[in-house]
């Protein structure tokens, strides 16, 4: 997934996600921040999923809860050398194949 989202401490960014949902509800997500002048986060992220609401089908939205860690190996500019980890809550709608 691509977009753009406003970060609490980081402002409005640029995000590139590759997500991953298995079948028990779990699901692991890799997520790139771009801020403002190009320095990038990069957060490995794994939780479950919350709940789904497929009234529209074959769109679908997924609520979220799990716990994102900071990669410094892939983060630049000031957040290189970056460590910690965030709970984080949310959803997501997408189209099943």
């Amino acid at each position: 997934m691509t977009g753009v989202c406003q970060v609490e401490h980081l402002g409005r960014a640029k995000m590139t996600a590759t997500q991953y949902v298995y079948s028990d509800g779990h699901f692991a997500n890799q997520t790139i921040y771009a801020a403002a002048n190009e320095d990038l986060l990069a957060t490995d992220f794994t939780g479950q999923v919350a709940g789904q609401d497929a009234s529209s089908f074959p769109m679908i939205t997924v609520t979220f809860v799990g716990t994102g860690t900071y990669d410094c190996q892939r983060s630049t500019g000031r957040f290189a050398g970056v460590s910690g980890s965030d709970a984080a809550t949310g959803s997501s709608v997408g189209r099943i194949a």
